[in-house]
């Protein structure tokens, strides 16, 4: 079986248009008895807005859950960082964002996540300024207090002493 159409379905109908939360529970269980994994995500993943829509952001989490499980996506993985991020549960928030690869984007919303944490800040502006963003990385380095110049030679040193075993020390 094939996704669930995201419009279609008859005149005037589309599953966007649908609001009743019950009866979007019920239209994903249904596409999931019959095997429909992908379709039945997609409904569910439509359920986790309205339910975001109307407030019920911890209801939104366990459904986003159950879609990712269904058919995991990275952009379910940003849906669940993002309302983790919302109803500040940053650890949950921090999890989610570890599954998904060291990307621009990924460091970006670690780093609104953990503002004060100078190492992926200065992560940040290493990566920025290697995708040419001179600007955004000089707004970091400038709030960190950071010269532009001492940013490779400052995380090169951080790296080096996450290897140093201190507990063997004399």
């Amino acid at each position: 079986m094939g996704a669930w159409p995201a419009t279609g379905g008859g005149p005037g109908w589309s599953l966007h248009s649908l609001r009743d939360q019950r009866l979007l529970h019920e239209l994903a269980e249904v596409l999931y008895k019959l095997g429909d994994l992908r379709g039945s995500a997609e409904v569910y993943s439509r359920l986790s807005h309205e339910l975001q829509r109307q407030g019920f952001l911890l209801k939104a989490i366990a459904t986003l859950k159950l879609v990712q499980k269904l058919d995991p996506q990275p952009s379910i993985v940003f849906r669940l960082v993002d309302l983790h991020a919302l109803i500040e549960y940053k650890a949950d928030a921090l999890e989610y964002l570890a599954l998904l690869p060291a990307t621009l984007e990924v460091l970006r919303f670690k780093a609104t996540l953990l503002p004060d944490d100078r190492e992926t800040q200065l992560h940040l502006a290493e990566l920025l300024l290697d995708a040419g963003d001179e600007v955004g990385a000089n707004a970091v380095l400038t709030r960190l207090g950071v010269e532009r110049s001492a940013v490779r030679e400052e995380r090169r040193l951080a790296a080096m002493l996450r290897t140093i075993d201190f507990s063997r020390l004399n």
